[in-house]
């Protein structure tokens, strides 16, 4: 079992280089992916059968989806935030705060498509 835990919490590496590919150059997303993957709290977390092991691992690649899905807004991009998001909140129920998270994103979104819009309007 304790294979199975170090494996899961090992996962993590995953959407942090993803998150961190996005924002850094391809050095410093490996540097932080190292970072995470060394860290003392990945290590003692694998100790234990513990829903953590897999539930950060999930709210990052749901935190990574709402960016991807920010950033392109593709159907394959808000599926997998939705499907990661589920899966989130399957795992542990302080999951919902990835609703609360992504309904103040899509009210950010909208007001910002709003704002344009009427700052165009008033321009012309």
């Amino acid at each position: 079992m304790k294979i199975l835990n170090a494996f899961l919490s090992s996962l993590i590496i995953i959407p942090v280089f993803l998150l961190a590919k996005e924002i850094l150059d391809q050095k410093n997303s490996i540097i932080t992916a190292m970072l995470v993957a060394i860290h003392p709290t990945n290590f003692n977390i694998s100790n234990y059968l513990m829903a953590e092991n897999i539930y950060y691992t999930l709210f990052l690649f749901s935190i990574y989806y709402l960016y991807k899905s920010f950033k392109d807004n593709t159907v394959k991009n808000n599926l997998l935030l939705g499907l990661f998001t589920s899966l989130t909140i399957l795992t542990k129920t302080i999951g919902f705060s990835l609703v609360v998270i992504i309904g103040l994103a899509t009210l950010y979104r909208l007001y910002k498509k709003d704002h344009k819009q009427i700052k165009t309007k008033l321009i012309s």
